[in-house]
């Protein structure tokens, strides 16, 4: 796809022609970053407009235009909590055989000062 980044007053847009490229619900593609939009232009041009096609700065994007900003902070919070007893950063396993291949990507974590900041004595 054959996009260009412009400058819209205090954004910077992303084009496809004379138009603005938009996300699935209709939200025109946009940052107050030059980077980033740059970043996000590519993986339209490389991947196409679909942002579930592959995972990439533009489907991030994408969410974060179309969910991030219009939910309020707390529905985001409540539904990432909600998917944590699944998680298997949050929930381990109980064999270490599988667990050693998570503690080497992530090592050992407390979960309450990662959520909480660190305990006060």
């Amino acid at each position: 796809m054959d996009v260009q980044v412009q400058r819209l007053e205090d954004w910077w847009v992303i084009v496809a022609g004379k138009e603005p490229v938009r996300t699935p619900a209709g939200t025109q593609v946009v940052s107050h970053h030059r980077e980033l939009i740059d970043e996000v232009a590519a993986n339209i041009a490389k991947y196409g407009n679909d942002p579930t096609a592959k995972t990439t700065m533009y489907s991030m994007q994408a969410s974060y235009l179309d969910f991030g900003i219009p939910v309020k902070r707390e529905a985001l919070e409540e539904n990432t909590a909600s998917i944590w007893p699944d998680d298997l950063f949050v929930h381990r396993p109980a064999s270490p055989e599988y667990d050693m291949p998570l503690l080497a990507l992530w090592g050992r974590i407390d979960l309450v000062s990662a959520v909480h900041g660190p305990r006060l004595a």
